[in-house]
């Protein structure tokens, strides 16, 4: 071996090269480090050997050398264009097939080369050529060194084509990046181009020169621009923090980008780079046909199901075009959960309908209230303008009959209004819930003196069935009016001489009284409207004593307050029985309030 000028320049190229990977390897600070890395080493790789090589005039030794180069060199395409695919952000990832696919032909020509003394495919005519400007190794291609040099070439176009791209659709110091690529792009592919036409002194090979010089603008713009942390990185970092699901089409729909959450969302998106999202949301069509008919700026609801539950999502869809605004590129959608706002919204909803609800109750509470007062007023004023008018005529038992008539129609009207005031009670919750433990049969006793002059002017028979020393624990105002309004329906509805029976057990966790009458009955189609404030049920009772229609309704709301139950059974003609059920628990849950 001998000193060659030539040679220096390729082994600190090699040297160089060398270091810059180690670098690029440390510092794995961009998207497709480890396969610009391995093309740094086969520079580094290369450059070195074919140093050696030119620095030797034996031929043996020239073709081992040449041999070495081939190891590595053929495979320098390929990892420079997947390099490009994925720092540009073509790709995320390299296909497993598309990686295999790219690898054939170099394979190939690496197996050609090293086995060329058995077929001469690659090459023939190895020989020391003293005509240049230095002894080289020289040889006679054969047609696949072609193929692999026209391979090389398409791979390297692709790579430039890559980087155009890049730089059209940037703007300032990322335009700047792009650049700087394709400026290292262009060296290396003029003296590749170069070298074979002849535009080069004769036996000297400038593509590794061309490649070193790639390699270290490549390396300025690394650790001066510091650019390789600049594009990917910062979106990669700015998606993946986002809390928004976000996938990114291009003009033919297919997904070149997405972070981790919408992954949370749309698990199906995984693994679905370059894919068109129709084929990826086909099983969600009316969603795809949203997104895809989305104007340039859009956003609409929409509801998912997840496992076992239902999202709701805000989606925005945002085109993107080019520099100067004249053509589609592609879309931004991005997903955001919104389900704990829509609960919020359904739960107003469905406040505001119980609202209404509640006031047009109430409106048809006081459109009958009215109509019920009206009735016993009416005969108050009829008789007293009677006796004002014609008190002088009137017998004593007329005078008397017309006092009693006062009487009835007084009581309805007390009825009336302390049903009123109890349910506007209800309403405004101004009632006091004072739970506490009652003797059951001292509460029944009290409400049924309450109503003995009731109970003894139509002659009923009230019959006991208690359990002894049985207690309950509820408001003793609330359950006493939920039993006495219950007790004055049984008299109202009975005929006179008949009987009404009490009665209260223990049934399983719970207390039941009930108070049940053999009288007129319920009919069946007030039955089922009884606890309905908006349709009027009330009847007159078997001595035409009248009835308002919502104390049932007020002692549902009672009962309800305990985190009871009311049981109706009732058939007309032979009578009804109303059962009250209560908790058998010295608490009753979260229902105390004012």
């Amino acid at each position: 071996m001998y000193f060659n000028y030539f040679s220096l320049p390729l082994f600190a190229t090699s040297l160089s090269t060398f270091v810059l990977a180690g670098l690029v390897y440390k510092r794995k600070n961009f998207n497709g480090y480890i396969y610009y890395f391995i093309a740094l080493l086969i520079i580094s790789s290369y450059s070195f050997f074919y140093a050696l090589e030119i620095s030797t005039k034996i031929l043996s030794q020239a073709r081992f050398f040449y041999k070495l180069e081939f190891l590595t060199v053929p495979f320098l395409a390929v990892f420079f264009f997947l390099f490009c695919l994925i720092y540009s952000g073509r790709i995320r990832r390299v296909p497993p097939i598309l990686f295999f696919v790219l690898l054939i032909t170099p394979a190939i020509s690496l197996i050609l080369n090293l086995t060329n003394d058995y077929h001469s495919y690659y090459y023939t005519n190895e020989r020391i050529d003293p005509s240049g400007w230095y002894p080289f190794f020289a040889i006679e291609p054969r047609k696949w060194y072609f193929v692999q040099q026209a391979y090389e070439i398409v791979l390297m176009l692709a790579s430039f084509a890559i980087f155009c791209k890049m730089w059209l659709d940037s703007k300032g110091i990322f335009r700047t990046q792009a650049s700087i690529f394709l400026s290292g792009l262009f060296i290396t592919f003029v003296s590749f181009i170069l070298t074979p036409l002849g535009f080069i002194p004769y036996g000297i090979d400038a593509v590794p020169y061309a490649l070193g010089l790639n390699m270290m603008i490549s390396y300025l713009a690394l650790n001066y621009l510091d650019l390789f942390d600049l594009v990917p990185q910062a979106r990669a970092l700015l998606l993946d923090q986002m809390k928004e699901g976000i996938i990114v089409i291009d003009r033919q729909n297919r997904i070149i980008d997405f972070n981790h959450a919408i992954l949370e969302i749309i698990p199906e998106i995984a693994n679905s780079l370059g894919k068109n999202i129709e084929s990826i949301l086909s099983s969600r069509d009316e969603l795809l046909q949203k997104i895809i008919h989305a104007k340039e700026d859009e956003s609409f609801e929409f509801k998912i199901n997840k496992s076992n539950e239902t999202l709701w999502l805000s989606v925005s869809c945002k085109s993107f075009k080019n520099d100067n605004q004249s053509l589609y590129q592609g879309k931004i959608i991005s997903f955001k959960d919104i389900s704990d706002l829509m609960k919020v919204e359904e739960k107003i909803k469905e406040q505001n309908i119980e609202l209404l609800k509640v006031n047009n109750e109430k409106d048809k509470f006081f459109s009958i209230l009215a109509h019920d007062l009206r009735s016993p007023l009416n005969g108050i004023l009829g008789l007293t303008q009677i006796i004002s008018n014609e008190i002088e005529e009137l017998e004593p038992d007329q005078i008397k009959d017309m006092v009693g008539g006062m009487r009835k129609a007084s009581l309805h009207l007390y009825e009336l209004l302390e049903n009123l005031l109890e349910w506007g009670n209800l309403q405004n919750n101004s009632l006091i819930f004072k739970p506490e433990k009652i003797l059951v049969i001292d509460l029944i006793e009290e409400v049924v003196h309450s109503l003995g002059l009731m109970i003894s002017n139509k002659s009923i028979k009230v019959q006991y069935e208690i359990e002894n020393d049985l207690q309950i624990f509820a408001d003793n105002k609330m359950i006493a009016s939920v039993l006495r309004n219950l007790l004055s329906n049984a008299v109202k509805f009975s005929q006179r001489n008949n009987k009404v029976i009490l009665k209260a057990i223990t049934y399983k966790q719970t207390i039941q009284i009930s108070i049940q009458d053999f009288g007129i009955g319920i009919p069946e189609n007030y039955r089922k409207n009884l606890f309905q404030i908006h349709v009027k049920t009330n009847q007159l009772g078997t001595e035409g004593e009248p009835s308002t229609g919502i104390g049932l309704i007020i002692i549902k709301e009672f009962i309800d307050k305990h985190n009871g139950e009311l049981f109706v059974e009732s058939k007309e003609g032979e009578g009804s029985k109303f059962t009250v059920s209560l908790p058998l628990r010295d608490e009753i849950g979260n229902n105390t309030q004012e």
